[in-house]
């Protein structure tokens, strides 16, 4: 028990990190943020034992214990108090007359704690250290175990969402069948059943605007890279829509095939659990009908962008850097790399490999790792999140990742839309080569389907809560789509359809899902507010505003 009370370094360390994870259910792996608390409790353990080593070289080993725990405490609350105390930093640098009054400020209220103190002492009101260190390990266990509860809670809510949600049980029906035109009558689809089944390539590419988007809002012009892939055999719609103005929604209504939107009948408004969306991807109807048919699913993680790091549903998972890297580990992991932001570890980071370094390289060989899936005899079901060329934008237009310390974030500068235009020739140049490949090593002919969740953002829609304008709605809505449906696949492609659909024309054409199209409605939420929908018209407007659905 007397070492037990002297724990609360150990609590105060692993507290933030569970905070965080707490506060962001779903988007966070709870597996990253207990990893993460092990870590700070284990550095915490290390810099109280040598502490405690060194105080008992001069006091009683008692003694040393309760000043070693104390002075733990004080190192982790400065790591952790790091940004706020940069923040002050640069606000004395920008305001220098406040400087000295902060000073002075901080100077009496340091001397009124230490006179409060004597006089305590003097009246023997002052706790001892034993009392001290039973208060505040107490405290610890309560925010640390109040974490635990919070995550667990948030876990237990999102799974009762999921069971309670029609549209949920809906998706686990089986894919209902239509009737096949026998061989040689007209219309007759591509046999499935004994021929040797085509390979199905889906490459998810986040924030990969259409081509009146990109030459609009950035001025390039990404019409020959349209015309390589229609050169390939690519259907390229002239107006392809996001049915989601974010990435949860978007994916998990894309492979499901299905609006998403009725997660919002089981999920609060206000909610930020990804949870509901996140295993709607990672147990998508898409992957259990090509199981169902003979299909290995082999799922290419992104990453960095946590609902699409992992896959419950399928077979085999593709691992980006096998072995222990933990300087590219850092990197993708969101919560690990926004700790290391806000704490003295990013001093650190100016030694690791960089995320342009990490990210980019992750992109290369998730596209090299597709390439090579035609060697696989067995039929397989290719699935890949790329974040690319989502911002921040990271590599050069030849794909070399951009230096340390470069400006990465998007914006209306001219440096801002050069910096999109060379990742846009990057990740152009890189899916030209991966489709070129799986169309020469592929035989039977494939099915590769190249879609952008949505547009990008340069407008600023995703920066506050507000409900988008007209301009930022169709910025965001109007996203990338090519297809490449060997065989007559092509005819079924309508020249104008929403991401909902593009899944009901391909498995309703090549394997007799009996899957008439949905409504092409668009609903905007604000990225931490997933299943807070507005719904958007044809025209990008916003249809009612809040206050208008609140009453």
């Amino acid at each position: 028990m007397t070492w037990l009370r002297r724990s609360y370094p150990i609590l105060f360390a692993a507290f933030p990190v569970l905070g965080v994870a707490a506060r962001n259910p779903g988007y966070y792996h709870v597996s990253d943020a207990l990893i993460l608390a092990g870590i700070a409790a284990a550095a915490t353990l290390i810099v109280f034992a040598g502490l405690w080593l060194v105080l008992r070289l001069r006091l009683p080993a008692a003694r040393a214990a309760d000043v070693a725990a104390f002075a733990t405490l004080v190192v982790v609350g400065a790591f952790y108090s790091y940004k706020p105390l940069a923040l002050a930093g640069d606000y004395i640098r920008l305001n220098p007359r406040m400087g000295p009054a902060l000073v002075v400020a901080g100077l009496v209220a340091l001397v009124a704690a230490v006179l409060l103190a004597v006089r305590l002492r003097v009246h023997r009101r002052l706790p001892s250290m034993a009392d001290v260190s039973r208060f505040l390990t107490l405290t610890g266990s309560l925010v640390v175990v109040g974490a635990l509860l919070q995550l667990a809670y948030h876990g237990i809510t999102a799974t009762l969402a999921i069971r309670r949600s029609a549209l949920v049980r809906e998706l686990a029906r089986p894919v209902p069948a239509r009737r096949v035109a026998s061989r040689g009558e007209p219309g007759a689809p591509p046999a499935v059943g004994g021929e040797p089944k085509r390979d199905v390539y889906v490459f998810v590419l986040d924030e990969f605007a259409d081509t009146d988007v990109l030459r609009e809002r950035f001025g390039f012009d990404n019409r020959p890279f349209e015309d390589s892939l229609r050169a390939l055999g690519f259907t390229v719609p002239s107006s392809v829509r996001s049915n989601y103005a974010n990435t949860l929604m978007s994916v998990s209504s894309f492979l499901n095939f299905a609006h998403t939107a009725p997660l919002a009948d089981v999920m609060s408004a206000k909610s930020n659990d990804f949870g509901p969306g996140a295993w709607l991807i990672s147990h998508n109807r898409t992957e259990r009908f090509l199981k169902r048919r003979g299909y290995t699913v082999v799922f290419f993680r992104s990453s960095w962008y946590g609902p699409t790091q992992y896959n419950d549903g399928a077979d085999e998972r593709f691992d980006l850097d096998p072995g222990f890297h933990p300087g590219w580990d850092l990197q993708r992991s969101e919560i690990a790399a926004y700790l290391a932001a806000v704490t003295p570890v990013r001093f650190i980071m100016g030694h690791l490999p960089t995320a342009q370094e990490v990210h980019a390289r992750d992109v290369a060989r998730t596209f090299a790792a597709v390439a090579e899936m035609p060697r696989d005899p067995r039929p397989t079901f290719s699935l890949a999140h790329v974040l690319s060329p989502h911002i921040p934008y990271i590599e050069t237009a030849d794909c070399k990742p951009l230096p340390r310390g470069a400006t990465l974030w998007r914006d209306d500068s001219p440096a801002g839309r050069a910096a999109l235009a060379n990742q846009m020739r990057c990740v152009d140049h890189q899916v030209l080569t991966t489709v070129r490949a799986l169309i020469t090593r592929s035989d039977p002919k494939p099915i590769i389907i190249l879609q952008g969740d949505h547009g990008t953002q340069s407008l600023g829609i995703f920066e506050s809560r507000k409900l988008p304008t007209t301009a930022q709605a169709r910025e965001r809505f109007q996203a990338f789509g090519a297809y490449y449906l060997p065989d007559g696949g092509a005819a079924v492609m309508p020249d104008s359809l929403t991401i909902v659909n593009v899944m009901r024309y391909v498995l309703g054409y090549y394997f007799h899902a009996d899957l008439p199209p949905l409504p092409d409605t668009m609903y905007y939420s604000y990225w931490q507010s997933p299943y807070d929908l507005t719904p958007v018209d044809d025209d990008f407007h916003v249809v009612t505003t809040r206050a208008d659905a609140e009453n």
